[in-house]
């Protein structure tokens, strides 16, 4: 598998859009709504690990969301570490999904 980071930074470069990286720490907070009102959208990739979205992350990005922002999120353990709740359904538009506890590397 290739670099995530690399794929999609050479995507938005090669499509012609303008963006910065803003990086954090696992388990560490990401931006705040107020940094991400800068931008029409957001893409957050949350990388490999169990930890994700912090509760301020959540909170944050509903804010951003209420106030017209655009996400796309690619997380590859979002739904089996937070599962259903209101940001899952409201925002991402999920109202179900299967666990595929049978994965392997």
């Amino acid at each position: 598998m290739g670099d995530a980071l690399a794929d999609f930074q050479s995507g938005l470069t090669t499509s012609g859009y303008l963006y910065n990286l803003h990086s954090v720490n696992s388990g560490d907070d990401g931006p705040s709504a107020n940094v991400m009102a800068q931008y029409d959208a957001i893409v957050w990739q949350t990388g490999f690990g169990l930890t994700t979205l912090t509760a301020a992350d959540i909170l944050n990005l509903r804010t951003y969301l209420d106030n017209g922002g655009g996400l796309f999120l690619q997380s590859m353990e979002y739904l089996s570490t937070n599962g259903a709740n209101v940001f899952t359904a409201d925002y991402l538009g999920v109202d179900s999904y299967v666990n595929n506890a049978k994965a392997t590397n």
